[in-house]
């Protein structure tokens, strides 16, 4: 029996013991799952703060991208490139911006972007340069090769100060070994040739320069007088970007002469016929697919007001005979754009002819632009101005004169600023950026609305003069928003104010020949 008892005892007094260390397992169980939930919660919402911070930076730099293209449309269109600023930054999506620009030398314009969305950051800067392909500047130039005939000549002048040289007055001048005052300005990315005999001397008073790697041959008694070292870089030949507006078809000047007033037209295919003129009254920009000017035609340039300028798309033919008078004599004012590439069928009779044929007689001053033709300069043809093809060739007896005022114009055929250089930069140290907080609620607590990203540029006050839809000359001076672009047909120049009152920018031509790039989008 006290076996019994004492076994009994035994096991009530060793009941409760057990219990409580299964409760105290338990419990350090639990604690264990516990910690390692709560270090998963820790971590996913780690992680999630992660992925939120990831897409609000891909947002920032999505949105100090825009800040970028802002000011470069800015800069296109005359203007500082200066968007919005920090105490009242321009909004884009779900977030904000402001460029600063500072100008630099040789016209280049440093933009300094930053973009906030909610907690991201970033800053972007790139380096634009506001000089356009100076297409013009090259002077007289062959893409592939340039071949001067014997007793050719080519030199130089200014038509700011006066009129070329007699060729006579070239001979004593090399004779001499006097400075030249003007040189010639010859080139190719290919190979120079400069022909020549021993009773015909061909003379080039200026610079030969061939492409990289290749050379400038000249026969006896061939003169260049300048260096004939070959350039560093391969010259691109842009392609031609002629406004986009509607044809008025066909035109055909047969009977009677015919003037196109100031304004802005397209025409399919224009046909001079001899004996026949036609007066074109700058400022002009006239678009044709196809013009042809017959033996003893005539095509004057009356730009005493302003440029004309030719766009031809698909063929351009100008017989031998025709003339191509420039009012003011001055190269800068006419200029003639040719994209004409493929054979084509100019006289309808079923077979291709080339694409390129100019042969005016006489003189042509102007500037000639004609990347993928193939320009052979006839022997009766002094052109003064500039040239540039795909290949040229001088006649014997051709004479090319350069005009070095083609330096300082405007002609461009691409017509938008240069990118330079981009870099990522460190955030500015201001507030707004070092909250680390969503900016619009930010700039709301301090009643600040953020302006929309196509209104934020600094410069919004401008005077302009253009010609309207009917081809007549206006001048408004007011805000942007208050013109009424769909009645703008071109833009002559303008000039941007930073605000009413205040003394304004220097007269600016449109960056690009045809329809204006200060118009808003």
């Amino acid at each position: 029996m006290s076996q019994l008892i004492r076994f009994g005892y035994s096991r009530a007094t060793g009941a409760p013991h057990k219990r409580g260390s299964a409760l105290v397992f338990s419990l350090i169980m639990v604690g264990i799952v516990t910690a390692s939930g709560m270090m998963m919660l820790q971590l996913n919402i780690a992680r999630s703060r992660e992925r939120g911070q990831s897409t609000d930076n891909k947002r920032a730099i999505y949105i100090a991208e825009a800040g970028i293209s802002e000011a470069y449309l800015a800069v296109a269109q005359g203007r500082s490139g200066n968007i919005g600023s920090e105490a009242a930054p321009a909004r884009f999506a779900n977030g904000v911006f402001w460029v600063e620009a500072v100008d630099g030398d040789k016209g280049q314009v440093a933009l300094r972007s930053t973009g906030l969305c909610r907690t991201g950051r970033f800053a972007l800067s790139v380096v634009v340069e506001r000089t356009h392909d100076p297409i013009a500047s090259l002077g007289m130039f062959g893409g592939a090769q340039v071949i001067v005939g014997e007793g050719a000549v080519v030199d130089g002048y200014d038509s700011r100060v006066g009129d070329p040289s007699a060729v006579r007055d070239l001979v004593d001048l090399i004779s001499r070994g006097d400075k030249i005052p003007v040189p010639a300005r010859l080139g190719s990315n290919g190979d120079a040739l400069i022909e020549a005999s021993a009773n015909t001397r061909t003379m080039v008073v200026g610079d030969v320069t061939p492409g990289p790697g290749h050379a400038v041959t000249v026969e006896p008694n061939g003169v260049v007088a300048g260096s004939t070292l070959p350039g560093r870089t391969i010259v691109t030949l842009p392609e031609l970007d002629a406004p986009q507006i509607s044809s008025a078809g066909d035109l055909a000047i047969a009977r009677g002469d015919l003037t196109v007033p100031s304004g802005e037209y397209r025409y399919g295919r224009m046909t001079i016929a001899a004996g026949q003129s036609l007066t074109i009254e700058g400022p002009c920009t006239l678009i044709l697919d196809h013009l042809s000017l017959e033996s003893g035609s005539e095509l004057v340039a009356d730009n005493h007001d302003g440029t004309v300028t030719l766009f031809i798309g698909e063929s351009l033919h100008v017989s031998s005979g025709a003339t191509i008078t420039n009012g003011r004599r001055d190269p800068t004012q006419l200029v003639v754009l040719v994209g004409a590439s493929d054979p084509v069928d100019v006289d309808g009779d079923g077979l291709l002819d080339a694409p390129f044929e100019f042969a005016p007689s006489g003189e042509f001053e102007g500037f000639l632009y004609a990347p993928f033709a193939d320009f052979v300069v006839p022997s009766d043809l002094h052109l003064k101005g500039g040239v540039v093809a795909q290949s040229l060739t001088l006649d014997s007896g051709a004479r090319l004169t350069f005009d070095a005022a083609l330096e300082e114009t405007d002609i461009t055929l691409t017509g938008l600023p240069r990118l330079v250089a981009w870099r990522i930069v460190a955030l500015p140290d201001v507030e707004i950026v070092n909250l680390r907080e969503d900016p619009l609620r930010k700039l709301e607590q301090d009643g600040v609305t953020p302006t929309a990203s196509g209104d934020a540029a600094k410069e919004s006050y401008l005077r302009i003069v253009y010609l309207d839809t009917s081809g007549a000359k206006q001048d408004y001076e007011g805000f942007v928003s208050g013109l009424d672009w769909s009645q703008v047909r071109s833009v002559e120049k303008l000039r941007w104010f930073p605000e009413p009152g205040v003394d304004a920018g220097d007269w600016i031509k449109p960056t690009k020949i045809g329809k204006a790039l200060v118009k808003q989008v």
